[in-house]
C-alpha cells in the first residue's frame, strides 16, 4: 500500500465530541495488502499464541505491534514485516485532526499538541455474532481505528453534563456510526465510552472469506495509538521487573 496516494475522502465527516468519520480511506486492494502485512505480524514474535488461547465467542486480539504493555511486540527487529506505510496513514489522520480542531484545550473533543505519531497497533478479531460492550480504552488516549471486513456498527457516548469528563450511563447522548470495510474513525477512546452493537455478516467485500482473518471471523478492527507517554512511565517499572509487561495488557 503506497500511502503517499492517499488522500482523505471529500466526504470526511466531523461528529460530536471531536469524532472524525473517514470513509473509504482505504480501497480493497489497499484492505487485502494491510491484512497480509498484519497475517504475517500476527504470527510472529509471540502472537501467534493469540490465536490459540481465543474465545471464539468474543473479540479476541490477533496482533500487537510496538505495544508498551507486551514486551515481546517492542522488539521491532523480530518482525519480518513493518507496516510503514499504514503507521504514516494514521499520523496523517491525527495531523488531519489537529488542523482542523478548535484551539479549545483540556476538553474531550482537543487531541493534545503532544500526540503525533500513532505508531502501536493492536488488532482485533470479531465474531459474526460479536459485540464489544460499552468501555472506555485503558490506553487513556485517542484512537485512529481501520475496520476491514463485515461492517459493524460503533457506538459512542458524548458527555452532556457540564465538568463531565467521561461517559456515563446518564447524562450522555450515545451516537452510532457504521463502519463498513476501508473506513477509518479517530476518537477519543481514552474518555469516551465506546463499543460495538452489531456485525453485519453478509456486509461483507467478497474477498474477505479468502483471507487468513476472515477465517477466523467477521470483522478485523486495527487501532493505531501513540502510547509513547505510557512507554515512558511503564517501561521503567518493567525493566525493575516490579511488574511483568507480558501479563500486563491494555487494550
Amino acid at each position: 500500500m503506497d500511502s503517499n496516494k492517499y488522500k482523505f475522502p471529500t466526504n470526511t465527516k466531523f461528529l460530536p465530541a471531536g469524532t472524525i468519520y473517514f470513509p473509504e480511506c482505504l480501497n480493497d486492494d489497499q484492505q487485502k495488502h494491510l491484512v497480509e502485512i498484519c497475517t504475517t505480524i500476527s504470527n510472529e514474535n509471540g502472537n501467534e499464541k493469540l490465536v490459540r488461547e481465543r474465545e471464539d465467542q468474543f473479540a479476541f486480539p490477533v496482533m500487537y505491534y510496538n505495544w508498551p504493555f507486551v514486551s515481546s511486540s517492542e522488539i521491532l527487529s523480530n518482525f519480518s514485516e513493518h507496516p510503514t506505510d499504514v503507521i504514516e496513514l494514521a499520523t496523517n489522520a491525527f495531523k488531519f485532526k489537529r488542523e482542523h480542531q478548535e484551539a479549545e484545550t483540556g476538553t474531550i473533543s482537543y487531541l493534545p499538541e503532544d500526540v503525533l505519531v500513532p505508531d502501536s497497533m493492536y488488532g482485533i478479531i470479531y465474531p459474526p455474532n460479536g459485540e464489544f460492550g460499552p468501555h472506555v480504552d485503558g490506553a487513556k488516549t485517542w484512537t485512529f481505528a481501520i475496520s476491514i471486513g463485515s461492517a459493524a456498527n460503533f457506538f459512542y457516548d458524548e458527555p452532556t453534563d457540564t465538568g463531565t469528563d467521561t461517559g456515563t450511563n446518564t447524562g450522555t447522548i450515545r451516537h452510532f456510526l457504521k463502519l463498513n470495510s476501508g473506513d477509518g474513525c479517530l476518537f477519543n477512546g481514552g474518555k469516551l465510552f465506546h463499543g460495538i452493537s452489531e456485525i453485519f455478516p453478509s456486509d461483507v467485500p467478497s474477498w474477505w472469506k479468502s483471507t487468513e482473518f476472515g477465517k477466523l471471523g467477521s470483522r478485523f478492527n486495527l487501532q493505531f495509538r501513540d502510547l509513547n507517554k505510557a512507554r515512558n512511565i511503564y517501561r521503567p517499572l518493567f525493566d525493575k521487573r516490579y511488574v511483568d509487561s507480558n501479563k500486563f495488557i491494555i487494550s
